[in-house]
């Protein structure tokens, strides 16, 4: 796997911070993902009967709904971001 230049990671980092962010607001699941495409390019469908959200080169899947979605894929970020930090 190639490292994360440090402008991905640093985005990854902050759209993680935004989802806690807005977690903590109590905003609507549907808002964020509305938010995150309107502003950082990200892709979101509902396939196959799962939702899959991809923004900043991670992606990620969930069956939850717009709230499990966005936790999953912060999970993705994070597990992304740790490895690599253990390749560094």
């Amino acid at each position: 796997m190639m490292a994360l230049a440090p402008h991905r990671a640093r985005e990854l980092r902050d759209l993680v911070a935004l989802i806690d962010e807005r977690r903590v607001a109590k905003c609507d699941g549907r808002l964020v993902l509305a938010e995150l495409t309107d502003r950082f390019a990200a892709r979101h469908r509902f396939a196959h009967g799962a939702y899959e959200l991809r923004i900043a080169g991670v992606t990620s899947t969930s069956t939850a709904g717009a709230a499990g979605l966005l936790t999953n894929w912060q999970a993705a970020a994070r597990r992304r971001l740790a490895k690599d930090r253990d390749h560094a």
